[in-house]
């Protein structure tokens, strides 16, 4: 067990405590669907920790590069875009002694998705990247603000079964001259095909050549 996205030395701080731990019982989920998993924390020594939570967020995001001129000289910037589709936080375990003790616990979690939630989502372009991430983030709360946070995020996949239906076959074919010492002999075609043209997490697709 363990802590998510930290610093060295925060790890190193965190490692006397121990770690939190979330494991969601499935790997997708869809909108208006129960999540379902367990939090497991592993104290080694007493955390002053008041509660145990969970954050629910879904993020759209996006990133472009793009160039500007300005005084002769060619400037790169980087624009981005941030919406917050989804924020809410889940009490899991209210502390009334406002302390943890070391041991090893179990807390089952269980919350909504909310039907708004659109489906996860990652495409990258020349120049360019759009994403849709469902995160959820296991939290002990502490009173103490100077010490160090036990928590864990785990990234969760929204699959939209509606969307999977809108796809079609796609076709491809492109033809190419072939050339031997600068003289053309001849051309070759080659054809590939999808099954669909569009794609959700987790789905498979056979290539037609």
């Amino acid at each position: 067990m363990g802590a998510y996205n930290c610093k060295p030395e925060t790890q190193k701080h965190l490692a006397k405590y121990g770690g939190i731990f979330l494991k969601a019982d499935k790997d997708r989920y869809k909108p208006g669907e129960q999540f379902t998993g367990t939090i497991y924390l592993n104290l080694l020594t007493t955390y002053p920790g008041k509660a145990i939570s969970v954050v629910v967020k879904c993020v759209e995001k996006s990133a472009r590069s793009y160039t500007e001129l300005r005084h002769n000289r060619t400037e790169n910037h980087v624009a981005r875009d941030k919406r917050v589709v989804v924020d809410k936080r889940v009490p899991v375990f209210i502390n009334r002694e406002l302390k943890l003790h070391p041991g090893q616990f179990a807390f089952p979690v269980s919350f909504l998705i909310p039907s708004e939630t659109p489906p996860s989502f990652y495409q990258e372009g020349e120049g360019w990247v759009a994403s849709i991430e469902f995160k959820v983030k296991a939290r002990v709360e502490t009173y103490d603000p100077i010490d160090v946070k036990l928590e864990y995020k785990e990234q969760i996949i929204i699959q939209d079964e509606k969307a999977a239906h809108l796809s079609e076959p796609m076709q491809k074919t492109e033809t190419f001259q072939l050339r031997e010492c600068c003289c053309r002999c001849g051309e070759t075609t080659i054809s590939l095909g999808l099954e669909k043209n569009a794609l959700m997490p987790g789905e498979t697709t056979h290539l037609i050549f």
